[in-house]
């Protein structure tokens, strides 16, 4: 089932890295070995990148999470250095921004509660 690509271009040089990556990494495959690898989704979830592929190794998904971890701290809208944050009228819809991103649309940092162990 197809599923697609659903996020906003603020990502787009952290996926172009990452396929770049991908691209050099599956270059680095002989002819006669398996290649596969297909993207299944990819999309903005709590407000991380998601990424869902069909992959034959252990490189791959490394690049993925790299990706993944780089879009935790990259606005979405506008590829500034960004942080999570959530609806000022509650909810809990939650989106990497920019402070500026965050301010035009209604948004304010999420606070990082500290738990005592």
């Amino acid at each position: 089932m197809y599923h697609g690509l659903s996020f906003e271009s603020g990502w787009n040089k952290i996926v172009e890295k990452a396929l770049t990556k991908i691209e050099a990494h599956l270059a680095t495959i002989p002819q006669d070995e398996e290649r596969t690898f297909q993207i299944d989704q990819m999309k903005e979830k709590f407000g991380v990148l998601r990424w869902y592929a069909t992959v034959y190794d252990d490189v791959i998904p490394n690049i993925i999470h790299d990706a993944q971890e780089e879009s935790e701290k990259t606005c979405m809208l506008c590829g500034k250095e960004g942080s999570l944050h959530k609806k000022s009228s509650g909810g809990f819809w939650m989106l990497t921004l920019c402070p500026e991103c965050a301010e035009k649309n209604d948004y304010i940092m999420c606070s990082k509660e500290k738990t005592d162990e």
